[in-house]
């Protein structure tokens, strides 16, 4: 048995860039994680455990971004900015502002949470990663401690 073509082993393709764009598109589009393609239509000859349909972000998304918790992260001046935005944005205008200062790598992390959700439940996200439970990082990060540190001398 050759273990390199397992089908135990995790051979689906992706560029997260590519995720992005179509999250971020206009229309919906197929990923390919044979090939890592992301189209506008399916591969015929593709085996169906590597399709994937690809929605882009409802327009309530924007709604979600601003509204985010982590906003907090930004300063006053790039709150203003992103609201500026976010007046006139539309779900495919966001990625071009992702160049665009924090700001705008602000509003990548964003989509790339939604990236990172999508990838989670189709189970896309590699076993090797998969102990890395972002919610409950979420919630360890946000939590305040204290350590009390006592001398044992006298």
């Amino acid at each position: 048995m050759n273990f390199l073509m397992s089908e135990h082993l995790f051979t689906h393709k992706y560029d997260i860039d590519d995720i992005l764009a179509a999250l971020c598109g206009t229309a919906p589009c197929v990923l390919d994680t044979r090939t890592g393609t992301v189209s506008t239509t399916a591969p015929t000859d593709a085996p169906a455990k590597n399709i994937f349909p690809l929605e882009p972000l409802p327009e309530s998304y924007l709604t979600e971004i601003a509204q985010s918790a982590e906003r907090k992260h930004l300063s006053e001046d790039e709150q203003t900015i992103l609201d500026n935005w976010l007046q006139t944005a539309t779900i495919a205008s966001l990625s071009q502002h992702f160049s665009q200062g924090r700001t705008g790598g602000w509003l990548r992390e964003r989509i790339k949470e939604a990236a990172l959700d999508w990838l989670d439940s189709h189970d896309l996200i590699p076993p090797s990663m998969r102990h890395i439970n972002r919610a409950k990082i979420a919630a360890t990060t946000n939590t305040a401690r204290s350590v009390t540190i006592e001398s044992t001398d006298l």
